[in-house]
């Protein structure tokens, strides 16, 4: 080959030898890479594999929302980016996850007939454990490997294409890799084109028919917009859903609240949801700003006295435990929006000598509502904005 040629100049100087050319190809293949020589095809392989045939829009098929299998989120025949913030829960909400894919409720809405398979860094023991807090049945599936050395380019190959013959054989209907950056074979994450090559064959465990879920690790500076992932933007921007996994109150320890922001190919994706971890599992709660409007009517049902003339607007005001305090109009539509609701009394006018007043109803009051508890109070908004 002429110095400084490329794979054109050698087939342009080797024009009368077909199987010559083929040889030398793959000798330079392994030559210039040898971790490559094992996973390179035969030139006279595969050429089949990206025959194309044009055909008319109108040829597609039916447009339709997929098969979701976590709703909104998690699709059958689509890839999904699950990242979240060191230790905020993203290994918890799986495990619940896997249990209400199996009895419905909770995060999903209808249980999966599949199995399900799980690909995780994780020691057997951990799994187990979640087995039995959890009741996960045997139909949760978990990928023993005999080493969590990180593969090569073809053992990872190799690995997603038996992957995507048992989605086949056995009907899976969810693969999860928890975490991606454990178990495929890119050393440098801000390389696209590594990035892509190992993300390509993940394509056919989607198109075999499961939902394929990436657990992935964030950047350090927690990047906002669908840019948490750390690594290269070639991972956001191949899968077909992203969610994002926040802490709702980032300052309470104590608060069981998770924000799910997502963005994605379909309409049915929810741009945010927070969930709440209970003692029966994770419960969807609404948006952002359903939920802080339920924060907003628990407390000032917590202010108002059930005894004695009442607390005014500005009683109510003054006496707001936390900061940023409601704006004045927010202020008073949540206290209309509470009394028109039964929440709580109301007295007076409303005039300025004859200001209004509002108080609790009393414990063991026929008006007061079993449901009327502070989770109550939050769902209740949440039917209402719904």
């Amino acid at each position: 080959m002429p110095k400084g040629g490329d794979i054109v100049d050698l087939l342009e100087h080797r024009s009368g030898d077909a199987e010559r050319v083929r040889a030398e190809v793959d000798a330079l293949a392994a030559r210039t890479d040898p971790e490559r020589a094992d996973s390179i095809r035969p030139l006279s392989e595969g050429l089949n594999r990206n025959e194309y045939r044009l055909v008319s829009i109108a040829e597609l098929g039916p447009a339709e929302e997929p098969d979701w299998v976590w709703p909104g989120y998690a699709a059958c025949g689509a890839i999904t980016l699950f990242t979240g913030l060191w230790k905020a829960g993203k290994t918890t909400l799986l495990g619940h996850l896997l249990r209400d894919l199996y009895r419905g409720g909770g995060l999903v809405e209808s249980p999966v007939d599949g199995p399900v398979l799980i690909v995780s860094e994780e020691p057997d023991g951990l799994w187990a454990n979640r087995r039995e807090d959890l009741g996960l049945p045997e139909t949760v599936l978990f990928l023993k490997r005999g080493t969590f050395a990180r593969p090569n380019r073809a053992e990872w190959a190799a690995l997603l294409a038996d992957i995507a013959d048992d989605v086949e054989r056995l009907g899976i209907a969810l693969v999860v890799f928890d975490t991606l950056p454990s178990a495929w074979p890119v050393m440098n994450e801000n390389d696209a084109g590594e990035t892509l090559e190992a993300l390509a064959p993940l394509r056919d465990i989607a198109a075999a028919g499961a939902a394929v879920l990436l657990i992935h690790h964030p950047r350090k500076g927690d990047g906002s917009e669908a840019r948490a992932t750390r690594g290269s933007g070639a991972v956001p921007g191949f899968v077909d859903v992203i969610v994002e996994l926040r802490r709702y109150a980032p300052d309470d320890n104590e608060d069981t609240r998770r924000v799910l922001s997502a963005w994605g190919r379909f309409e049915s994706t929810p741009a945010e949801s927070v969930i709440d971890l209970q003692a029966d599992g994770y419960q969807v709660l609404g948006s952002r700003v359903t939920v802080r409007k339920g924060d907003e009517l628990e407390t000032i049902a917590e202010l108002l006295p059930a005894d004695g003339p009442g607390l005014t607007f500005e009683d109510v005001k003054e006496a707001w435990p936390s900061s940023p305090k409601p704006g004045k109009t927010r202020l008073r539509g949540l206290l209309n929006q509470g009394f028109n609701e039964g929440r709580w009394h109301r007295s007076g006018t409303g005039n300025r000598n004859d200001a209004w007043r509002y108080r609790a109803h009393p414990a063991g009051a026929d008006s007061f509502r079993p449901g009327d508890t502070p989770r109550g109070r939050i769902e209740t908004e949440v039917t209402r904005a719904n």
